[in-house]
C-alpha cells in the first residue's frame, strides 16, 4: 500500500527512513535522521511509502516538486523485499503524481554501477543526460543524469 508523509508523526517517520535507507544502501544510509526530518518538512518535498499489510516500511520514493519538475532524492527498497517490483510500484505512484499536477519533466541521478536502477529507469522511460564525474563517494564514481519528459512544454 502507498501511504504519503502526511499519513505520519514526521519525526517518527525520519527515524523509519533513515533505519530503512541504512539498510539498503551498500555504504548505508546518505542522510542522517536529522536530514530527513527538514527534508520531510520543507513544502516542496513529497514522500510515497510503500508498506507491507502489517505496516512495516518495505520502500519509499522521497521527491521534491518544485512548479513544473520533479527530483527524485530517493527511492529505496528494503533488501529483503528487492525484485519483488516494489521500486516500480513507488516509480509509477510518482509519474502519476506527476501527471496529476502537470509536471513537464522527472530528474534524478543514479550511481553509473547501479545498474538494477538504471534497468528501472529506462523501463520507465529515463533517458540519460548527463555525467556527473567523479560525483559520489565511497567509492568514488561518477553519477549518471537522467530525465522523463512527461508532458511538451507549451509556448505561447
Amino acid at each position: 500500500m502507498l501511504k504519503r508523509k502526511t499519513d505520519y508523526r514526521l519525526e517518527e517517520l525520519a527515524q523509519a527512513l533513515y533505519e530503512l535507507a541504512e539498510q539498503s544502501y551498500p555504504n548505508g544510509s546518505p542522510w542522517q535522521v536529522g536530514q530527513f526530518l527538514a527534508d520531510l518538512q520543507n513544502e516542496w518535498s513529497q514522500y510515497l511509502i510503500f508498506t507491507l499489510e502489517d505496516d512495516r516500511l518495505a520502500g519509499f520514493v522521497g521527491f521534491h516538486q518544485l512548479f513544473d519538475e520533479i527530483e527524485i532524492m530517493h527511492i529505496v527498497v528494503a533488501p529483503d523485499r528487492k525484485g519483488q517490483g516494489i521500486g516500480q510500484q513507488l516509480l509509477i505512484g510518482l509519474l502519476e503524481e506527476g501527471q496529476r499536477t502537470e509536471v513537464v519533466a522527472v530528474f534524478l541521478e543514479v550511481r553509473q554501477s547501479n545498474q538494477a536502477a538504471k534497468r528501472l529507469y529506462e523501463k520507465n522511460g529515463f533517458v540519460t543526460i548527463h555525467r556527473r564525474k567523479n560525483y559520489y563517494h565511497h567509492p568514488v564514481e561518477d553519477a549518471l543524469i537522467m530525465r522523463k519528459e512527461l508532458r511538451e512544454i507549451k509556448t505561447k
